[in-house]
């Protein structure tokens, strides 16, 4: 039986994937050992090996599947993975092998993040720290925008969610588009694109006079999130 965990570490490394791993090159070494898990985990070192394969055991979650390095044909499945870089005529080459396939990670790992680097969001552009002060009997419109890609790791689609606080101890509410008020946000105004990279506000009233806005950019599925600076809106009467 796998004594597989949460956790990319050694100590809930599968003890039989170690004398998978190793037995073929060093027997003596073939016991399911914790000792010898750490040796197999703890490997980084090219030509350690008989094979001259350097060879890392990984616990991989959503957050690293589909890493750039292995591109879309060898994807890496959710678990327990082998992975196996080769030398001579295979230099350059990584092999991945799935030992433990698990439907999720409860706990997201950052030991192997240098082998397998997790999705990072980078907002590039983000939204006007202030603006106004606009007119509310001229009902002026006001567009907070963000630009957002994934920087590192897998290449995953992004979702957008702007947020409101009223400035004054409130709590980070999510926008409810329309004109619709609830606990939180200001009134007399029309929102729209809450869920997408540009917030439309239309201010018609005072109410909103110093609210802040910020949009949470992230990927559900990969663990991904990071959120704009704050924009803040002034309106005068």
């Amino acid at each position: 039986m796998s004594s597989h965990g949460n956790y990319d570490n050694s100590a809930n490394a599968p003890y039989w994937a170690v004398n998978a791993g190793i037995a073929k090159n060093y027997p003596s070494h073939s016991a399911p050992t914790a000792a010898n898990v750490a040796y197999l985990y703890g490997n980084t070192t090219s030509g350690v090996y008989l094979t001259d394969e350097t060879i890392g055991l990984f616990m991989v979650d959503g957050n690293e599947e589909g890493v750039a390095e292995l591109g879309s044909n060898h994807p890496v499945h959710t678990g327990w993975n082998l992975r196996t870089e080769g030398s001579g005529d295979r230099a350059g080459r990584v092999q991945w092998e799935t030992l433990v396939a698990l439907a999720t990670v409860s706990s997201d790992n950052n030991t192997d993040d240098t082998t397998l680097p997790d999705s990072l969001i980078t907002i590039s552009v983000q939204p006007s720290s202030v603006v106004g002060p606009v007119s509310a009997a001229s009902a002026n419109t006001v567009s907070l925008s963000v630009t957002a890609a994934v920087t590192a790791g897998a290449s995953v689609p992004l979702s957008y969610e702007w947020q409101v606080n009223n400035n004054s101890g409130g709590t980070w509410v999510a926008i409810d588009p329309g004109t619709g008020v609830t606990t939180g946000q200001p009134g007399q105004m029309t929102k729209t694109g809450a869920n997408t990279a540009t917030l439309v506000l239309d201010p018609t009233g005072t109410s909103a006079n110093n609210y802040v806005f910020r949009c949470k950019v992230f990927n559900t599925a990969a663990g991904a999130t990071t959120y704009s600076a704050n924009g803040r809106i002034l309106i005068t009467a």
